[in-house]
């Protein structure tokens, strides 16, 4: 991943993401592991009988890492996500709406996405 942003932008990012166990690093790059080797798919080597993924598979699996980060950090939603009232105000707006025929809810989350709103 990026250092700065967190954007995957390595396929090590594309591997982590194959559901190992906390813990467990079933891959490499070279026979000792990390150490002074070029982390690039001609060095990756995996361990305890895994199957080598394929260049493309992983290449591909980057690039959806990438469109889903790009989309989950896109900045309207980053504004959107501080600008929302807590959950627990948010409930308590729904509740008093409920209570009192209102629409104070409704009303700060359009005014919420009025201010930053989806581009397109």
């Amino acid at each position: 991943m990026d250092r700065i942003t967190g954007r995957p932008d390595h396929i090590t990012d594309a591997l982590n993401t194959h559901g190992y166990a906390i813990g467990e690093t079933p891959f490499g790059y070279g026979m000792d592991g990390n150490h002074g080797r070029e982390q690039v798919y001609a060095n990756l080597v995996m361990y305890g009988g895994l199957a080598k993924p394929s260049k493309a598979s992983l290449e591909t699996e980057l690039v959806v890492l990438q469109a889903k980060w790009d989309e989950d950090n896109a900045p309207y939603k980053k504004a959107r996500r501080y600008a929302y009232p807590s959950i627990g105000d948010q409930l308590d707006m729904q509740y008093h709406d409920g209570m009192n025929s209102t629409t104070t809810w409704a009303d700060s989350i359009a005014a919420v996405k009025a201010k930053y709103p989806k581009p397109g």
